[in-house]
């Protein structure tokens, strides 16, 4: 199965690959704001919680009216119990005995009935206080989070997922015209005019590929034409030679005479040859650079050339005239 959805992915083409990145990306922002962040949060919103409950008492010792209606408390002195006004608003008097074994710190949360709540301690003189909240606050900025900066946000990732879809998209247009271009580098009905209007790296690559193109182009009618002139040069000695062979056979000119032109015929196919030979060596050497850091001693190979001449042209008097070594940067081929 892994390996099945590794070959799946690696077949992928890169307009799939475009949709899968962005779904995931969008999958990824959205659990991060819905999960993630609010969780973040919560460190900060119960720091205000503790804070608020961590307020001076003021309100104890005055009328209790002017309590927090969030916060109710728990007071215990002289082994009596006195709770405020608005206990009873979160909590039943069966609770009391259970809050005070839970509020064992200076501060912190319990949960009671299924519900979260936090607490806050104070001795004062004989007196210790407990004072207590829900987390509707918290509940409230999650809900208030949801209403002002989720929507933002994900109107935000939206509009750059649609951008993104929008360039990947082009982008992958592109890479495709460029794709189909070399696929039809061959075809001259193939309309190879297109560029793009935006002067990036893929245009640099489609105006490369067309130069390459050309130059293949400019190639084969090089190539072409110089077959067709080659087969001019090779087939007029040729034809000349068939003509005296059917002439001596017919004796309409003499054996002497047919073998003699034949022989200049036959020298000037072998010259024709190889200078042939010598263009596709030059063509060969120049494209694969394979002697490019041969070195030939030219002293040697003239010595050589004219120890080979000597026996094919002995009425030619060779004469070298040379002081020292000269080596050059070549091939050794004579």
């Amino acid at each position: 199965m892994k390996q099945k959805i590794k070959e799946y992915i690696n077949n992928l083409d890169l307009k799939t690959q475009l949709i899968y990145i962005t779904i995931f990306s969008l999958i990824i922002s959205f659990i991060s704001l819905i999960i993630i962040l609010p969780n973040l949060l919560t460190p900060f919103y119960e720091k205000n919680i503790y804070e608020l409950l961590d307020q001076p008492l003021s309100f104890i010792e005055g009328d209790s009216n002017n309590s927090s209606s969030s916060v109710a408390y728990i007071i215990i002195s002289n082994e009596k119990i006195y709770i405020s006004s608005n206990f009873n608003d979160y909590f039943s008097n069966d609770d009391i005995d259970s809050i005070i074994n839970s509020a064992s710190q200076t501060s912190g949360k319990f949960k009671l009935n299924g519900q979260t709540y936090y607490y806050n301690t104070t001795n004062k003189n004989v007196q210790k206080i407990v004072t207590l909240t829900d987390d509707s606050y918290i509940i409230s900025q999650r809900k208030t989070l949801s209403l002002i900066i989720f929507p933002v946000v994900s109107l935000t990732i939206l509009i750059i997922a649609s951008v993104l879809i929008v360039w990947g998209n082009k982008l992958v247009k592109k890479i495709s015209g460029i794709k189909e271009k070399i696929d039809n580098i061959d075809n001259n009905k193939y309309d190879h005019s297109e560029k793009f209007k935006i002067n990036d790296e893929l245009n640099s690559l489609i105006n490369s590929v067309e130069y390459m193109r050309k130059e293949l182009n400019s190639k084969d009618a090089y190539k072409s034409n110089m077959f067709q002139t080659i087969s001019h040069e090779l087939k007029t000695p040729i034809s000349v030679i068939s003509s005296y062979v059917e002439a001596a056979n017919d004796d309409m000119v003499s054996y002497k005479e047919a073998v003699k032109t034949i022989g200049n015929e036959v020298k000037i196919l072998s010259d024709d040859v190889n200078k042939i030979l010598q263009l596709n060596k030059l063509n060969y050497l120049k494209e694969n650079n394979e002697y490019e850091n041969e070195t030939i001693d030219i002293t040697k190979l003239l010595k050589d050339l004219v120890k080979k001449y000597k026996v094919q042209r002995p009425d030619v008097n060779f004469k070298l005239d040379i002081d020292k070594e000269n080596i050059v940067r070549g091939t050794y081929d004579i």
